[in-house]
């Protein structure tokens, strides 16, 4: 269990009897609107950002140089605060859902607003868009991990190169899948095979990650990074992303872990906690291991020789996975895990 820091409660004022606000009250409420809307103005408008991906079945293609084989451009959305920068900008990455979904809007733009307020950018990536793909929920086979941490490793190529952003200063944050990408991003191997030489994320937020997977050989670029997980999460496991948080802290990996009781997955969705019946859940399958070779092995399959979706056919015939988890909102969870994650990136992102 874990203490969870609140922000105060909104909306509190003063009332004289004749029901009149006092001077010091009203002008004090129109500069707090004046700065409302100036963090409104500085994260609109966006602009589109593009950036070439690949589609890939595991890291071994990466490892053996196969990424133009498939290859897929992306677009994403990019807010910066006013003025020439250059900015430090979080980048996000969705989850098996929609990249847009409406469910997450809410708490996904206050986020961008109050990163704003810091002087830090905010760029939504779209990894389904531009593949035609509208969500994985149903259907995981659809995109592979591999091909997501690629996509987010080419926009922060891509970002970086931005001359309004400060390449030294770009972070990732993400959900569910996107969680496991905003973990994955920090593995050195993985990121130095995509880009040598190249940019690093300087802090990493995964939130609800899916954890199935722990590195053989975890190798920490040296970014700091602060996991958000539901302690009552049975989409992606809260004890599997415990064991990734330690298997880091033993390669000596920057790492913090904020564990919410009660909070489903979803948790800083607006929609109440509800029953996706749909979704495919692997959390009895147990673990499994990120190979040093780009192979991801279980106890009971290996995608050595086969493609991402015909791995997925395979767990799925061992029975293990089945469909059914709860999704939804937790309310003190999604106000501490907005404070934290601002917090957070404004510590590790400023200058």
């Amino acid at each position: 269990m874990m203490d969870l820091s609140h922000r105060a409660k909104e909306g509190a004022r003063t009332v004289r009897p004749n029901g009149r606000l006092p001077a010091a009250i009203l002008a004090a409420g129109a500069l707090l609107l004046l700065a409302a809307c100036q963090t409104m103005s500085a994260s609109r408008p966006g602009e589109t950002v593009a950036y070439t991906s690949s589609n890939i079945d595991f890291f071994r293609d990466v490892f053996a140089g196969r990424l133009n084989d498939d290859s897929v451009t992306l677009k994403g959305r990019l807010f910066l605060p006013e003025g020439d920068g250059p900015f430090p900008v979080v980048v996000w990455q969705h989850g098996s859902g929609q990249p847009y979904n409406r469910n997450y809007a809410s708490w996904r733009s206050d986020l961008r607003d109050e990163l704003a307020a810091e002087g830090i950018g905010f760029f939504i990536a779209d990894s389904y868009s531009g593949r035609g793909i509208g969500e994985t929920t149903r259907d995981q086979s659809q995109l592979s991990g591999a091909s997501r941490v690629t996509d987010a490793l080419r926009a922060l190529e891509a970002l970086a190169r931005h001359p309004r952003i400060d390449p030294a200063r770009i972070g990732i944050a993400g959900t569910s899948w996107g969680g496991a990408v905003a973990a994955r991003t920090s593995h050195e191997p993985f990121a130095a095979a995509l880009l040598p030489g190249g940019p690093r994320f300087a802090a990493h937020v995964p939130f609800y990650p899916a954890c199935g997977g722990l590195f053989e050989l975890y190798g920490p670029t040296g970014a700091p990074l602060l996991f958000l997980i539901g302690g009552a999460d049975n989409y992606t496991s809260p004890e599997r992303c415990m064991e990734q948080v330690e298997n880091m802290k033993r390669a000596g990996a920057d790492v913090q872990a904020v564990v919410y009781p009660g909070a489903h997955h979803g948790f800083i969705s607006s929609r109440p906690v509800y029953r996706h019946r749909a979704a495919w859940t692997f959390i009895d399958c147990g673990g499994s291991v990120l190979g040093r070779d780009g192979e991801v092995r279980g106890r009971a399959w290996s995608s050595e020789g086969r493609t991402f979706p015909q791995l997925v056919r395979q767990v799925i015939a061992t029975g293990c996975p089945r469909r059914g988890v709860n999704i939804g909102r937790n309310e003190d969870a999604a106000r501490d895990a907005l404070d934290r994650t601002v917090a957070f990136f404004a510590e590790h992102l400023r200058t």
